[in-house]
């Protein structure tokens, strides 16, 4: 019980801080192509995590830890995406955005 307490919770952190991302690049210049690039690696790396034979996973009877990459795999990006966009927005707000 704890476990799905858990899952919802890391569910719903990774929603949170993807609402939290949008907003803040809106009037970024390079939107599109961020978007499209964390789109595009994003499904990369699930189409990886869920057909692909990772070394890390090792054998995984009934899919457990499988899913808890496909989880833990989108929190890390979001969070990398959330420091980055942090940078970029007080390092370059007089550069980039207008």
């Amino acid at each position: 019980m704890v476990l799905a307490y858990l899952f919802v919770l890391i569910v719903l952190v990774i929603g949170i801080l993807w609402i939290i991302n949008v907003p803040m690049l809106s009037k970024w210049k390079n939107n599109k192509l961020s978007f499209g690039l964390n789109t595009l690696l994003f499904i990369i790396y699930t189409l990886y995590l869920i057909y692909g034979n990772p070394p890390f996973i090792g054998h995984d009877e009934y899919g457990i830890r499988s899913l808890w990459f496909i989880i833990l795999f989108p929190m890390i990006h979001i969070v990398i995406n959330l420091l980055l966009i942090l940078i970029i927005r007080w390092g370059y707000k007089k550069v980039e955005f207008k």
